[in-house]
């Protein structure tokens, strides 16, 4: 017969190892025997961690706040269980030395991704791990869950959790299957859609392909003539390609976008954004344009700049998966206890990580959620 754990979690990524660490040190709290299954569909855990953040891994913001998510009602709720010093204590035990950098973006003091991964990876021993497991699906079946490989192996526990990421980070092996797994125990999955990722356009971008520039952007959306503004006065770096718009302030933008029928979005950038608008067109007549902004970018402006002296682009979708680095939409949070991260229509199953409908601006917030939700989810399930 089968082995049976106490605990199976789906995924060894960032949610699923720092859940596993919480799960044992938990156990060994309350002196029980741990028994806890860990399945990665990848030969090694931790893939996506490695290249997060350029490859130094921003795990935390210092600053973290409900307010910059995209559902701050039930974020603040696990921010009351959990907060940013906890999961330092917790980094601590594990190893990591924090370094804070502008607006309170954490790093591992070695600078090094692998610092991040090789800690989380270490604080799941006394985890069974199974590498190369591709989940084909899952069901509960007389109060036992029971997980199916695509190759046919079967693995049997009394809880589950599905710590699986959402899509952003194909190449890692992010695939949604989170998503099917969770639409198959009766949960919603609000649509999943890539974020933090640069925008396209139907904008000629190739003669300012290169350009950086500081610039105050707008969204604007327009659905069926109701124009809304998502981001006004929204500043930083944008950054030009000869297929998309980048830069973080763009891709803290594009969480918003949601194309459909008769939706289309305007970006405004304003390269200008120091002068007063009543001063600029003064300003560029008695400067040049190209010593006030960076010469290609000058020579696109002459050409395409509008009366306010600001440069519109129409929207016209992302660069897509391949090039996002959050997932928004996912498992739907009315449907899952904020406070333990079980599931409110399946007991025994939780969630931690991406897999949720929570989502963030660049910085750290998102990896915050991340732990601050497996450290509830892991600790949970061990009692």
């Amino acid at each position: 017969m089968n082995k049976i754990y106490d605990l199976t979690i789906i995924g060894a990524g960032a949610a699923g190892l720092f859940a596993s660490n919480e799960y044992l040190k938990t156990c060994r709290v309350h002196r029980k025997k741990p028994s806890l299954c860990l399945l990665e569909k990848n030969d090694e855990a931790a893939k996506k961690i490695y290249a997060t953040g350029n490859g130094r891994c921003n795990f935390l913001n210092a600053d973290a706040s409900e307010d910059v998510y995209n559902d701050p009602e039930y974020v603040g709720k696990i921010f009351s269980e959990v907060y940013i010093d906890d999961l330092l204590d917790e980094f601590s035990d594990l190893g990591i030395l924090p370094t804070e950098e502008d607006d309170g973006r954490m790093y591992p003091r070695s600078k090094e991704a692998a610092s991040i991964a090789h800690a989380l990876i270490e604080g799941a021993k006394g985890a069974d791990i199974h590498y190369g497991f591709e989940v084909a699906d899952a069901s509960k079946e007389d109060g036992i869950f029971i997980v199916r490989s695509r190759d046919g192996k079967e693995i049997r526990s009394k809880k589950l959790m599905i710590a699986t990421g959402g899509k952003a980070g194909i190449k890692f092996g992010s695939d949604g299957m989170g998503f099917k797994l969770a639409k198959a125990f009766g949960h919603t999955v609000i649509k999943p859609v890539p974020a933090l990722v640069p925008m396209t356009t139907d904008a000629e971008l190739a003669p300012i392909a290169g350009v950086r520039t500081e610039a105050m952007i707008n969204l604007v959306s327009d659905d069926n003539g109701k124009k809304s503004i998502l981001a006004f006065e929204y500043f930083g770096e944008v950054q030009f390609t000869n297929d998309a718009i980048s830069g973080i302030c763009i891709m803290d933008l594009s969480r918003w976008i949601r194309l459909g029928d008769g939706i289309t979005y305007t970006l405004s950038v304003d390269p200008l954004w120091d002068f007063e608008k009543e001063d600029k067109k003064m300003i560029i007549q008695a400067f040049p344009l190209e010593y006030l902004v960076p010469a290609k970018l000058a020579a696109y402006m002459h050409e395409h700049m509008q009366d306010d002296c600001t440069m519109k682009f129409n929207i016209t979708g992302t660069k897509g998966w391949p090039d996002a680095q959050v997932t928004s939409g996912g498992v739907a949070t009315a449907e899952i206890n904020p406070l333990t991260m079980e599931s409110t229509k399946v007991p025994g199953l939780y969630f931690a990580g991406e897999v949720i409908d929570v989502d963030g601006p660049c910085g750290g917030y998102n990896l915050s959620f991340v732990f601050a939700s497996a450290y509830l989810a892991g600790s949970a399930a061990a009692v």
